[in-house]
């Protein structure tokens, strides 16, 4: 009875406390750059109380770090956008596929043979998940966050591109004057077409390409973007990622660099006018 009882209250308990959250939303779009090794994962928390997921890693270390970040109750996501198919970002995807119930996945099109990414759309068709091939120009709306898909320029829709950074999912997110730049793993064909695209890619945050490498970011696309502040999702390599002249680059132009193998998890909190960094190292 007593065992009863105390159930009982803390279902109270949660659904008082879920209420609270969701009739006082905080007007703050939080991004966490997950500290998960050499991978990229980001966790984005809306004003509203959607969220999304960027990529999720080379391995179940997701798990852990969105155990950090979401409330212990919520299993949902709103969004995942796959930037594209390799293991280093979509290993880690499988496990939150099957522990959270996700309402829309973008993906870029593109066709890979891995085992992860077989088990990736086993995973998508198996809980008939809404699946969206997304391109330049694509967008979504999440109250007072907006996404925007900024590459690839064309749909990569059935196609087997030889190097599956061809279609690397960017997109940028702008929360009333607050902008971020989410990047994949941009290399130096994609760099190029970034360079002479329309797109407004200003940005006060850039995700830096490719965990630093050598051929993700340039000085001109650099000058287009713009930004203030540049986070590295990078871990131990054999790559001598994050390469030194990118790191040089950024500091020449005097962006204030974060890296999770150094920073740990890094938090960015903002209200649309500013923004506030932490980190947890």
């Amino acid at each position: 009875m007593r065992y009863r009882i105390w159930l009982a209250l803390l279902i109270i308990a949660g659904v008082v406390w879920a209420g609270v959250g969701s009739n006082n939303q905080s007007p703050v779009f939080k991004m966490d750059f997950l500290n998960v090794g050499q991978g990229d994962a980001i966790y984005l928390s809306m004003p509203d109380g959607k969220d999304a997921l960027i990529d999720g890693g080379p391995k179940d270390t997701v798990l852990s770090q969105l155990g950090e970040v979401m409330p212990f109750w919520d299993r949902d996501l709103d969004l995942i956008v796959v930037t594209h198919n390799h293991s280093d970002h979509i290993s880690g995807l499988i496990g939150v596929l099957k522990r959270y119930k996700v309402g829309e996945i973008w993906l870029s099109g593109a066709i890979h043979t891995s085992d992860q990414y077989l088990e990736m759309l086993s995973l998508i068709k198996e809980k008939g998940i809404k699946t969206r091939i997304v391109k330049e120009g694509d967008e979504m709306n999440f109250d007072q966050v907006k996404v925007r898909v900024v590459y690839p320029v064309e749909s990569f829709k059935g196609e087997r591109p030889e190097d599956q950074h061809e279609a690397d999912v960017v997109t940028r997110w702008s929360y009333g004057k607050f902008t971020l730049l989410l990047t994949g793993d941009l290399s130096t064909d994609q760099v190029s077409d970034l360079e002479s695209s329309r797109e407004n890619l200003k940005s006060d945050i850039l995700k830096v390409p490719h965990h630093g490498s050598a051929t993700g970011l340039t000085s001109d696309l650099l000058d287009k973007i713009k930004p203030s502040v540049a986070v590295i999702e990078v871990g131990k390599n054999s790559f001598g990622h994050p390469k030194p002249s990118i790191i040089n680059l950024l500091n020449k132009n005097g962006v204030k660099i974060y890296r999770t193998d150094k920073d740990g998890r890094i938090e960015v909190t903002s209200d649309g006018s500013s923004y506030k960094i932490y980190s947890t190292k």
